[in-house]
Formats: C-alpha cells, structure tokens, sequence
C-alpha cells in the first residue's frame, strides 16, 4: 500500500527536543515527522512525504538559539543556501530558496536518526502578514489552499495511487493546520475519482502532544505522544454544488495584458468545468461520456497550468529599505476553481485510462461508469445498473425492424414529453425514454434532432441540470 504523509512546519529553527512516542516506536528528535516515517517504513509501507512551508521561510530567524538538531540544521542550511543572497527580488527565487531550505533540514534531521525519506517533496505556499519580522506578505489567506492543493493534486493525479492519507499536524501555525485538514477531504476525492479504489481512501490524522516548557526546566526528558486525533475511511467524493464564476480575479490593478489574459482562462476553464462536474454531480453516465468528448477537458488541464503560472508570475517581492521588503499577490487564485478543475482532470483520465474515447457509446460502457459514480452517490450505481438492465432485457425480446429506436418504443411504452425533464433525468440516470436512441448492437445516444439542441450543454441546461455558478 503507497501511503502519503502530509506536513505543514512553521519555522524548524524554533522546535525543541523531545522524545515522540508513537506506539512502540520512541524517538528522541525535534520533529514528530520522524518516528512518524520511522513507523510507517517499519510496517512495510511506501511512503511519500510531502512537507508544506510557507514562503516566509526566507525571512531568517533570528531568535533565541535552540538546542536541537532542528535549530542546527537550520542555520547550517540557512547560511549556505540563502545567506549573503542580497536583495532578492524574483518570486521563483524565494520559492526555490525555501523549498531548498526545508528539503535541507528534513533529510539532515531524519538521517541523524537512521530515517531515510526516500520520496520527500516540499511546497512552498504563499504566506499572510510578518511573522519573521523583516518580510511582509500581503494577499488573501486562500491563496495558501489554492496553491498547496494544486501541487499536492497534481501529485495525486499524474503520479501516484495512495489509499491511505497521513496528516501530521504537530509544527503547522496559524491557518495551515485547519486549511490542510481541509484539504485532504479535497484530496481524497481526487483520488476516488481518478483510481477505482472500492474500500475507499483511510484518512488519519496526527498530533502531538503540546511542548511543556515550564516541565521542560525541571525534567531532563520530554515524553510527547503523537496522537490519532483522527481516522476515517472516506468513502464519497465532495463534488461542488456551486462553482465560482472564475478561477482568477485581479485583487489590485494589474496590466492591461494581465486582466486579458485573466479573462481568456476564465473563458477557457468554466464553461467545459460546469459541464463536467454537472454530469457527475446529478447520475448521469451518458452525458459525462458526451460532455467529455464535447467539451475541450485538456485545455481545462491547460488553462489550470497557466493560471497557477500566471499567479506566481504576478506576485511581487518589493524592497522597502532598512532590510525591509514586502511580498504582494495582485492577482487572486479561487481554491474551490482549482478543486473543481482537478477533479474534472480526475474523471477525464479515469475514462482515458479505461479507453473510453466517447465514440460509439454502448450500455457496457454505463454499467462501467456506474463503479465511478458509487463514490458520488452509491445510490447513483444502483440506479445506473438497474436502469441498463431494464433495457437489455427489452432489447432481448425486441424485434427490429430499423437499426435504431427511441428508448419509449423499445419499452412499449407511449412517449410522452420530448422536452427534457430534471425529475425524470435524475430518476432514470439520464435516459428519459422520448430523448434516446438505441441500437441492435447496444450502442445508445441522445437524439439531439428531436430536442432542436446541438450539445450536451444545451440539453443539461433545457433539464435544469446544469450547476449554479455563484
């Protein structure tokens, strides 16, 4: 089983030994993170280790030295990777330092306690206010979901399969602790929906307990348990009942380029979104396999990219004199856009993985999709299958006299409304009998002709079915 840890550090500089007890491993460190891999490996897992620090890092801490390998490797890694970089002004460059920084410290720190972390990745997230004194970060606290979801999504998506999810909430400060709680029942819909994981995704989450100092003075050993404040077995996919009316949003003035190119991604990423995320959100496995091949999901993928692109190039690092400088973030980057984009990336490679390009659509292939939306609904999949095994049996004792026929008259039953009806599509999973077409060969299809309609869009919208944007 591929296991990954998640977890958000402040600044390491400031952690004190203790010994970490978690179950039968003791470890005397500075961080929980290492008994908590030291565990992990023990039990035979493959893990990968995501740590999640904010941009803030670069700021250098100054304050009261500590005894402890943190503080030590810290300063060693501080001094050769940032020290004496004078007047720093390229976001990458502060990202790069951190990211270099924090990778620096967590593998000199487990390796002094025989852990190695094989797979160990950072992510550097974008900061609120002064906490080091001398940098200030201006922007919105979202910012740091938008971005810790993107990058730890794409990880999910594009390059592992984890049935299990650790969160390690020990050294987060501020928001970081609740945001990355959050964003893992994020996370771990992706992952139902991008793998077909039918005993769902364990989430656990750790904590340790808080560093005495006051006992500390007394006492030559600290004993701290990290604690399983919580462990569940998710097994439903959050699928947004609202999207936002736009992934990026100015905050400030920006240039006349920038503000066009806000408006092209907008363009570019919501409508094909809202047509994705609506065929999921509602059962309906025929529209999703007409919505993907309708709608262009690859540039949806794209457009992501770029706007994750365009936000880190629009931030910027101003030096305000006295060793002052000042980090602002114009342009604003929607956290439930973001999860909405990943999540329709998730369901697009789930078809292609499965080889369903949308051509020639058959009942097979809706009884497949009906195992994806189980973890939408799993009254979806019962309604799915029941649905296609009605019409198979129909299609047994139909005697054909035309290659194709309307869903009603293969089962003998009187047509009724040829205008789409949201009750009857959610009741029948999208085949109201009067808008499809079936074959002898199974191949089935909504009968855009007797709608006067063009696209799946079109019929989602005549249904009501299409999702709110707010």
């Amino acid at each position: 089983m591929s296991v990954l840890v998640v977890a958000p550090w402040g600044c390491p500089a400031q952690w004190k030994v203790a010994t970490y007890v978690l179950d039968r491993v003791r470890e005397g460190t500075c961080t929980s993170l290492v008994p908590l891999v030291k565990k992990l490996k023990e039990s035979g897992e493959e893990v990968t280790v995501v740590v999640i620090v904010l941009d803030s890092l670069v700021d250098e801490y100054v304050g009261k030295r500590v005894e402890s390998p943190c503080y030590r490797h810290y300063v060693s890694c501080f001094r050769r990777i940032i020290g004496g970089k004078c007047g720093i002004s390229d976001y990458g460059e502060v990202v790069g330092y951190c990211r270099e920084l924090a990778r620096c410290v967590a593998e000199n720190v487990a390796r002094e306690r025989d852990v190695v972390i094989n797979d160990l990745r950072v992510v550097v997230s974008p900061c609120i206010g002064s906490p080091g004194g001398r940098w200030c970060f201006v922007g919105n606290a979202r910012d740091f979901m938008s971005v810790t979801l993107y990058e730890l999504g794409k990880l999910c998506l594009l390059e592992g399969r984890y049935d299990r999810v650790v969160l390690d909430l020990t050294h987060g400060v501020n928001f970081m602790p609740s945001t990355c709680l959050h964003i893992m029942y994020y996370l771990v819909s992706i992952l139902l929906v991008r793998y077909d994981i039918r005993d769902g995704v364990l989430l656990e989450v750790y904590n340790s307990d808080p560093y005495p100092p006051e006992r500390a003075r007394l006492e030559p050993e600290v004993s701290l348990n990290i604690n399983l404040v919580l462990k569940e077995r998710v097994k439903a996919v959050e699928v947004p009942h609202t999207l936002p009316a736009h992934l990026l949003r100015p905050r400030d003035r920006v240039p006349e380029y920038v503000a066009e190119r806000v408006k092209e991604l907008n363009k570019k990423f919501v409508r094909p979104v809202r047509i994705i995320l609506s065929t999921i959100y509602y059962p309906l496995p025929l529209a999703l396999l007409k919505a993907v091949r309708e709608c262009d999901v690859e540039g949806v993928v794209d457009a992501l990219k770029e706007a994750v692109s365009l936000w880190r190039e629009q931030v910027r690092v101003i030096s305000k004199g006295s060793g002052k400088t000042e980090v602002s973030r114009p342009v604003e980057l929607n956290p439930l856009a973001v999860y909405a984009g990943l999540l329709t990336h998730a369901v697009y490679l789930r078809l292609a993985e499965a080889g369903r390009n949308c051509e020639g659509v058959g009942l097979k292939d809706l009884e497949d999709l009906a195992e994806l939306y189980r973890v939408v609904n799993e009254s979806y999949y019962y309604l799915i299958m029941d649905e296609a095994g009605r019409i198979k049996k129909s299609l047994k004792n139909y005697k054909w006299e035309t290659n194709c026929v309307k869903l009603a008259d293969l089962l003998g039953q009187e047509g009724g409304s040829t205008s789409p009806n949201k009750r009857v599509m959610i009741a029948h999973a999208g085949l109201q009998k009067e808008l499809v077409l079936l074959c002898g060969d199974e191949r089935i299809d909504y009968e855009y002709s007797t709608l006067g309609i063009g696209s799946i869009e079109e019929l989602l919208k005549k249904a009501g079915l299409l999702l709110r944007r707010g």
